[in-house]
């Protein structure tokens, strides 16, 4: 659907901002949408029907295939990989966060520097558990301190 998305906005000549405004979202909704990492509710292609004068079957049109799908494969594999390099990464950071006092708070930085990077769904659940061991890795470490400066 995303392709679909951008071809019938350049073929009404609107800019990503121009059709933002029209659908009352950010311009970065719409470049999400046509790049396939999101995608628009029911409101926002109701509001695209109108807008392009076109039924919802020329943009759920699933015999229309993306263009250039397998122009460059090599290319495509290689972001699979990376970003499967980069999802294990983080769940190796998570679970290292376990064991090392402190590296919670680093792996919650790095987490966060990565938030486009990674699923969404990892993202949560990886800022959520970073973010409770590091409250106890930091409660630790004060009543350690607490314990021996007496």
């Amino acid at each position: 659907m995303n392709h679909i998305l951008k071809k019938l906005r350049k073929e009404h000549h609107y800019t990503q901002e121009d059709l933002a405004v029209k659908l009352h979202v950010s311009r970065q909704t719409i470049s999400n949408w046509e790049t396939g990492r999101t995608t628009p509710d029911i409101h926002s292609i109701k509001l695209l029907t109108d807008i392009y004068g076109s039924d919802l079957l020329t943009i759920f049109d699933a015999n229309d295939p993306e263009p250039h799908s397998d122009e460059h494969p090599i290319i495509q594999n290689e972001a699979v990989k990376n970003d499967r390099l980069t999802n294990f990464f983080v769940i190796f950071l998570n679970f290292i966060s376990m064991f090392i006092p402190l590296a919670a708070i680093l792996s919650l930085y790095i987490v966060m520097q990565w938030r486009e990077k990674i699923p969404a769904i990892l993202f949560k659940i990886s800022c959520g558990y970073l973010t409770i061991i590091s409250s106890i890795n930091v409660f630790v470490l004060i009543a350690v301190l607490i314990y021996f400066s007496t």
